[in-house]
């Protein structure tokens, strides 16, 4: 006749395979494969119209089919915006501390830098740009 495994032997059981799928979670976090992080500027619309205020938010997002471990760039410009034909009145740098040097992210999925609010006062094509990223928005009557 065959006994039912005692208690400890179950717990025992259970802790080994928690330890075990943690490990090949870990491994394969490791084993990560290289991929692109593309920087993007976005907005919560295309076309505004004069008084608006455009949000826009800078990330860079994961444009893989894998997850990809990224490493986050410790100082950056900061967002500027502007008409066309038109400089910018001001620029910054910003420096960054993280939490960790290097995050997860699933694939389409973005890591968010920082965001800038404008308030549009005339009609145009008014311009949001950080480092390579940009995102042109039509401004309306």
């Amino acid at each position: 006749m065959l006994r039912p495994p005692s208690a400890w032997r179950v717990a025992v059981s259970l802790c080994v395979l928690v330890i075990v799928a943690t490990l090949l979670q870990l491994n394969s976090i490791n084993a990560l494969q290289p991929g692109t992080m593309t920087p993007r500027i976005s907005t919560d619309k295309d076309v505004y119209h004069v008084g608006d205020t455009v949000h826009a938010e800078y990330s860079y997002v994961n444009t893989n089919s894998w997850v990809v471990l990224f490493s986050p760039p410790n100082s950056y410009s900061g967002i500027n915006g502007s008409y066309e034909n038109e400089s910018s009145p001001f620029g910054v740098i910003i420096h960054a501390t993280y939490v960790s040097d290097k995050f997860v992210v699933p694939p389409c999925e973005a890591f968010g830098m920082g965001s800038q609010d404008y308030k549009l006062g005339k009609v145009g094509r008014f311009s949001i740009w950080c480092g390579s990223a940009l995102k042109v928005v039509d401004v309306l009557p």
